[in-house]
């Protein structure tokens, strides 16, 4: 039996909602990040784990510009993928603490 695919939604608002609602059409297990001041969004809701960013309140656009951040929460969770932020840094970050991006 294979592992359950996990996918790191590194994305804010519709963008990450879309991508909430697709991973589990797919049959992929989505997990979501969100910075302080994001807390009550509906991405947070559609998935079954949402870590929160550490970062200003006043300021959650820098929370997801944290690639060191979101790398860890990526290797935390086991996520096989995840979605772009800045994606080519994001790659290359990963890609130095080996989490790999898995089609």
């Amino acid at each position: 039996m294979s592992k359950q695919k996990n996918v790191l939604i590194a994305n804010r608002g519709e963008i990450a909602v879309r991508i909430a609602r697709a991973a589990k059409g797919l049959g992929i297990n989505p997990i979501s990040i969100f910075a302080p001041a994001d807390s009550d969004s509906l991405h947070t809701k559609l998935t079954p784990r949402a870590v929160e960013l550490s970062g200003k309140a006043t300021d959650p656009v820098s929370a997801y510009l944290d690639l060191e951040q979101i790398v860890s929460i990526a290797k935390e969770m086991s996520a096989s993928s995840y979605t772009p932020v800045m994606v080519s840094s994001l790659k290359t970050r990963c890609s130095r603490k080996n989490v790999a991006n898995k089609e």
